[in-house]
């Protein structure tokens, strides 16, 4: 991989510090590729937003004609949806992607952008993959939801004052506490499933949950850092909006048309941080999926080691 003498090498596990520092360094040598496979995740990412645009008008005037046809319109939702699907499919699969080509690299097996696209065949899966994720830890913010107004919420309502605020800041503390903790425990659903070839969607899951056990604090340590170092990136987003700042004390509130100008320039500075917001995306992608990279080998190493177990399942 590297002949950066600096760069961590395949030996065995990583520290938390490495996990970035390899991460980083990774991203600084392979920027371009990674570059370029994050670029074209995002914008199959945005692909059906775009097309829903022209979409929209379509629907509109066919909505608007004396007698329109019912089946048209009803036909234009679902054929979007599979339009969408295949598109975030796309926009998935590349992102993860880009988890394998940094794992390879680990492994001083590297492999090019062209050849790992080979090697997988897998599309609508990391679709499913993600929205089965999604389901469950929204299953699981639902429970814990309802555990903390049954357990803490209910008996705080029962009290005043200010034991009744403590108690329903430490139920919100406890939530969010089990919300991560089942963060952690799927945080790399999507390593193994674009690494190990032969993994399917549940068996991608299982694994996740399963190299993550014990590991959890590790993992939120992990992820910390990593917000802590994209944050800022993300940060310069808000810049369209926090220039209208100046101009808010500026303007007469009195004045209709005064008002109809910011009206026009908060909604120009939402679309702009918007837009910067998917440009800097682009460029932070890499980064997190790198690090789903490093994380996996890393619990690799620690489980199985790198020469046995894991080279059999690859």
């Amino acid at each position: 991989m590297n002949n950066n003498p600096n760069f961590p090498q395949p030996m065995g596990p990583l520290s938390v510090g490495n996990v970035a520092s390899a991460a980083l360094r990774l991203y600084r040598d392979r920027f371009k590729p990674y570059f370029g496979v994050s670029f074209r995740a995002s914008l199959w990412s945005i692909f059906p937003f775009i097309v829903l645009i022209p979409l929209a008008v379509i629907f509109g005037l066919l909505a608007g004609n004396d007698q329109p046809n019912v089946g048209i319109l009803l036909l234009i939702i679902p054929v979007w949806l599979v339009f969408g699907t295949y598109c975030w499919s796309h926009a998935l699969k590349n992102a993860a992607l880009i988890s394998r080509l940094a794992f390879k690299e680990l492994i001083n097996q590297p492999e090019t952008v062209q050849q790992a696209r080979k090697n997988i065949s897998k599309l609508w899966s990391f679709f499913w993959l993600q929205f089965l994720v999604n389901l469950i830890m929204f299953v699981i913010s639902l429970l814990l939801s309802m555990a903390q107004g049954l357990v803490i919420g209910l008996p705080a309502s029962l009290i005043k004052g200010g034991f009744a605020a403590f108690l329903i800041l430490v139920g919100y503390l406890l939530y969010y506490v089990a919300y991560f903790w089942f963060y952690a425990r799927f945080f790399i659903s999507e390593t193994p499933f674009v690494i190990e070839e032969n993994s399917t969607v549940s068996q991608a899951i299982g694994r996740s949950w399963t190299l993550t056990k014990g590991f959890v604090g590790r993992i939120l340590l992990i992820i910390t850092v990593a917000i802590l170092i994209t944050i800022p990136v993300y940060l310069l987003a808000l810049i369209p909006i926090f220039s209208l700042i100046p101009i808010l004390s500026l303007i007469d509130q009195n004045d209709p048309t005064q008002m109809m100008i910011l009206g026009g320039r908060i909604v120009f500075s939402i679309l702009g941080s918007f837009l910067l917001f998917l440009l800097l995306n682009i460029a932070a992608l890499p980064f997190w999926q790198i690090v789903k990279g490093v994380v996996y080998y890393d619990l690799c190493a620690r489980k199985e080691g790198l020469g046995l177990d894991l080279n059999d399942s690859l």
